[in-house]
């Protein structure tokens, strides 16, 4: 968003109600060099103890939170890997400023929705220079069709994230007047560990497998 200003003045305070305002709650780099410090005043909250995915709707969110847009995002997605989308089905808002676990790291958890129907809380950790050193999911809700995912994870100490995930496939089929549905799923329970310098290990501790099959009767007209 680019202005031609005439005065120091003007510049200085177009500038300042851009970045306290700006345009549908969103954040970029254009006007100001933004750091990732800056970005903390903009979370929606702070120093949770617990993390839970919010009630509201797809649409809804935009005007609940700030909208990471895309010099925010490479701000904090490194490595070139993801590549930014302004698209509504593929959107990540500033959830949760952190400094309760480490004062040596800048922390923090985006909420962000993708269209493979996944709602995520995803918890960064960045090097005080702004490096990021590492991230984990600690709450997910999935759904397309038969698929279903959910996850939760929780710290049990400063340094330990324990997550449980299930994921289930479900398949059905129609024998005989009779309505055939097979819920396939994976349980998985993770430990993720912090490092005192930043870097995230993961560790499967527990994995089941379980089916379940629900057989209905119906009439055929």
């Amino acid at each position: 968003m680019k202005r031609h200003l005439f005065s120091a003045s003007i510049c200085s305070l177009v500038l300042l109600i851009v970045t306290t305002y700006g345009c549908n709650n969103s954040l970029s780099p254009k006007d100001h060099k933004l750091s990732l410090t800056d970005l903390k005043p903009k979370f929606k909250y702070h120093n949770l103890d617990k993390f839970e995915l919010d009630n509201y709707t797809w649409e809804e969110r935009a005007g609940k939170y700030h909208v990471v847009d895309s010099g925010v995002f490479y701000l904090i997605h490194q490595d070139g890997k993801r590549q930014y989308s302004n698209e509504d089905t593929n959107t990540e808002y500033l959830f949760a400023w952190q400094e309760n676990r480490d004062t040596n790291f800048i922390e923090f958890v985006l909420l962000s929705q993708d269209d493979s129907y996944c709602s995520l809380l995803t918890y960064y950790i960045f090097s005080k220079n702004g490096k990021q050193l590492g991230s984990v999911v600690l709450d997910a809700a999935c759904g397309d069709g038969g698929w279903t995912y959910i996850s939760y994870g929780k710290f049990t100490d400063n340094y330990t994230v324990e997550s449980v995930s299930v994921e289930c496939e479900t398949n059905s089929d129609s024998i005989n007047n009779k309505l055939i549905e097979v819920l396939d799923c994976d349980s998985i329970i993770t430990r993720y560990y912090f490092s005192k310098k930043g870097s995230i290990k993961e560790q499967e501790i527990f994995k089941r497998h379980f089916m379940d099959t629900t057989i209905m009767s119906f009439n055929k007209n």
